[in-house]
């Protein structure tokens, strides 16, 4: 609600032109996980000439986000090209000025391997990289990639376990929520999906994936109004 009343704030002639101000609110809407809002924000602060390092740290994340993201139902099997195009995106601004940190490095490495499917060499990039990063923010991003790894290897306990521990570095993270659903999916764990769907709908409420999935939990329970109402 905080966001909503600042973001008015961008409606003042006298405000309108203050880049700093865009950054802020796409600074605060990435870390609300509305990475689509903020990137936005992001990009307008940018436009109003912003040289800001946020600005650059920030969008480079979300493009980096956005490549695994190309095909999130069918992992690994996305619009190649549309991936190439996101990594050139965020390596253009994490490199730029000398933006990139060892992290970031690291992070774009891990990120770049996602579409070569080799699941095992980018756990293990995951794995030396929490060793050394591990007491830092944004870990849980080795934590996720990690998690996509497992699942697509089919190791879903493995992938459950990595979820968990991006989301308690993260809590407040749809996508986090949204893919430990997902791993749970035909485990001993399936029972407990639906607290997570509801959670990333309740972080996020425009995350239609959430709204898609829990509309098949519905359908399982027979709870058909529901399903209907989550399908529209």
């Amino acid at each position: 609600r905080m966001l909503f009343e600042v973001e008015k704030l961008t409606e003042d002639q006298d405000l309108a032109g203050m880049a700093e101000l865009w950054c802020i609110l796409g600074v605060g809407w990435y870390r609300a996980s509305d990475p689509d809002r903020a990137e936005r924000l992001l990009l307008r602060a940018e436009e109003l000439g912003s040289r800001d390092r946020w600005v650059r740290e920030y969008l480079g994340r979300i493009y980096l986000e956005k490549m695994t993201r190309a095909d999130p139902i069918s992992f690994g099997s996305g619009d190649e090209e549309e991936r190439e195009v996101l990594g050139g995106k965020a390596a253009r601004y994490l490199e730029s000025d000398g933006a990139t940190s060892r992290l970031d490095s690291d992070l774009m490495r891990v990120y770049r391997l996602m579409p070569s499917r080799r699941y095992s060499e980018i756990i293990t990039h995951c794995s030396a990289a929490l060793k050394e990063h591990g007491s830092l923010e944004r870990c849980e991003e080795f934590w996720m990639l990690s998690g996509l790894a497992h699942s697509a290897l089919e190791d879903r306990e493995s992938a459950i376990v990595a979820f968990q521990e991006a989301l308690k570095i993260r809590p407040h993270w749809a996508w986090g929520h949204y893919m430990l659903s997902q791993a749970k999916w035909s485990t001993r764990h399936h029972g407990s999906r639906l607290p997570h769907l509801e959670e990333a709908i309740r972080i996020q409420p425009n995350f239609w994936l959430g709204y898609v999935w829990r509309a098949f939990l519905w359908i399982e329970r027979k709870e058909l109004e529901k399903a209907e109402s989550d399908s529209q």
